[in-house]
Parts: C-alpha cells; structure tokens; sequence
C-alpha cells in the first residue's frame, strides 16, 4: 500500500477515533521505528496538542487502532503476525519500544546503555541542576530492559522509559507464545523530573 493511501486511510480513521475534524490531524507512516515490521504500515495521526491514534493499517481491511483500550489484544496481533510466536526474534529492546511506543505514544526514549551512550558527555541537558543529586536519579532510572523466560512458555520484560513530560516510566508485562497477558505501568519518577531535550 503506498504512503499517500496510508494517510488517508489513517487520518480518516482518527478522525471517527478522536472526535475531530481530518483538516486538525497531522498523520505519518512511521513503520521505520519498527524493523521488524512485515505487514502492513504503522501510522501515527495526531492533533497540534498530541491528542493521538497509533494504527495498524493492512491492504484490504479495517485500519486497527494499537493504543486504544484494546491495546494488549491489539498489539499481540500485530507482534505475532509479523514475528510469530512471542517474543520471536525481537531483542528486550526492541520488544520494549514496540510495546510503548504502539500502546501508548511514540514519542519518548528507551532507559538504558543506547541513551546513555547518545547523550555521552551531554547528560546535563537532562538535569534540571547539573550536580550529583540530580545526574544519579537520572543514571539509576537508565537500566537495560530485561526480557527472561517464565515456565513453559511464558515471558517477563521489564523496562523503564523516559517521555516527553520529563518522567521516568517502569514498565511490567507477561505473555506467552501467543500474545501478552499482562501490561502494566508505573510512575518511576515524576513529570518534570527531568528537562525534555528533544525538540
């Protein structure tokens, strides 16, 4: 499906989700944050005040809506259509920003060694005060996502993840070879905590 038909369809579709008018939606393919991806484009529509829709928009069927309140079932689709049995190929991280970014906003970046090494020598434009009181809670929220087994077939991930609201979020989730059964979120630390450096 081309580009063009993707926008339309997802605007279209946000449009109905949201309650706003197409003229107020800004929509993008943004199927390249996730690599994996086999069937079908992710779209991203979105009013100026980040009011959104993450979709799943295959040749042929009913765009599907991956954040809304049937998020787990949405999104466990999507995962075993493109990487089979769960957690398939994908790596902790990958796993970790697919479940944030599809289920909740796209915008944000994943705790651990990648940010860390992205804002080498630049951690302070994180802080809202460059000292040690502030850098520590900012190197101890940037744990690896850790994705273990659990009995048979079963998997955990835990991951951390820092939004545009300056907050740390810890997130919990379970599943098994067919889809995820449980997905929690937590406030690790608070908006504000931390200044937002991306533009």
């Amino acid at each position: 499906m081309n580009e063009e038909k993707c926008i339309r369809l997802g605007t279209s579709k946000a449009s109905a989700l949201l309650g706003v008018p197409r003229s107020e939606l800004m929509t993008a393919v943004v199927s390249a944050k996730f690599p994996w991806l086999r069937e079908g484009e992710i779209v991203w529509s979105r009013t100026a005040s980040f009011r959104h829709a993450m979709l799943w928009i295959k040749d042929g069927e009913e765009p599907i809506r991956l954040d809304g309140k049937d998020r787990i079932s949405a999104i466990s689709s999507l995962l075993v259509a493109n990487v089979g049995s769960l957690p398939g190929s994908l790596s902790a991280a990958d796993l970790a920003l697919a479940i944030r970014q599809l289920g909740e906003d796209p915008r944000g970046l994943l705790a651990g060694t990648t940010l860390l090494e992205r804002f080498d020598g630049a951690i302070d434009i994180w802080l809202t005060t460059d000292d040690d009181a502030n850098r520590k809670p900012f190197l101890d929220a940037n744990t690896e996502p850790v994705l273990r087994t659990a009995g048979d077939h079963g998997w955990e991930l835990d991951f951390n993840f820092f939004n545009p609201k300056g907050a740390v979020e810890a997130w919990h989730v379970e599943g098994d070879h067919a889809a995820i059964q449980v997905l929690e979120s937590k406030e690790r630390l608070p908006d504000h905590t931390f200044f937002w450096p991306m533009a």
